[in-house]
C-alpha cells in the first residue's frame, strides 16, 4: 500500500508539471507594506505580487496575487475583501491595464488565521509588457454593514518585469 501511495503522489506531480508548463521565473516584486496599527499597537499588512511564468513556447504569463495579514487584536471587523490589478507598459504603447477582480478574505480575519499571511490569486493573463505596477486595495467591513467602514490601498511602484 505504501509503494501505490508514493507512486500516487509521483504521478501526481508530473501531472501537475504537464498540466502548469513552463517554468516560474522568480517573483518579480512583493511588497507588504503594515497599513494600519490600532492603540494597542496590533498591525495589519496588505501585499501586492507578481510572478511571470515563460511557457514552453516562449510566451510570458504574468500572474498577479494579493495578500493579507492581521494580528490578534488588529481589527474588529468581520468580512474583508481584497481587490487586485496591474497596470502594464510596453516602449511604444499606450500603458493598459488587467480587468480589476475582488478576493474575499474573511477567512484571514477568523481569530484561529490572525498571524498568518495569507495570498488570494487574481489575474493570469498573456502579456507582452516590459514592466508594471500591482494595485492592491483591501476593504473592512464591521457588523451587517454592505459599505465599507475602513480600506487601504498599496501598489508595488512600477518595475520590470524578469521572465
Amino acid at each position: 500500500m505504501r509503494i501505490l501511495s508514493r507512486i500516487a503522489a509521483v504521478l501526481a506531480v508530473v501531472v501537475l508539471g504537464l498540466t502548469l508548463g513552463g517554468s516560474p521565473a522568480r517573483a518579480n516584486l512583493e511588497v507588504c507594506p503594515q497599513v494600519s496599527t490600532n492603540a494597542e499597537g496590533f498591525r495589519i499588512w496588505v501585499c501586492a505580487e507578481d510572478t511571470w511564468v515563460t511557457q514552453s513556447d516562449g510566451s510570458v504569463l504574468l500572474h498577479v496575487y494579493s495578500g493579507a495579514k492581521f494580528e490578534v487584536s488588529s481589527t474588529s471587523a468581520n468580512r474583508c475583501k481584497i481587490t487586485a490589478y496591474a497596470a502594464l507598459r510596453r516602449p511604444g504603447y499606450a500603458d493598459w491595464k488587467t480587468a480589476t477582480t475582488t478576493n474575499v478574505c474573511t477567512y484571514a480575519l477568523q481569530p484561529e488565521n490572525r498571524g498568518w499571511s495569507y495570498s488570494y490569486p487574481h489575474t493570469i493573463t498573456g502579456t507582452a509588457a516590459t514592466s508594471l505596477n500591482v494595485y492592491v486595495c483591501m476593504d473592512l467591513y464591521y457588523g451587517t454593514s454592505t459599505t465599507s467602514g475602513w480600506q487601504r490601498c498599496v501598489n508595488s511602484g512600477w518595475h520590470n518585469r524578469s521572465a
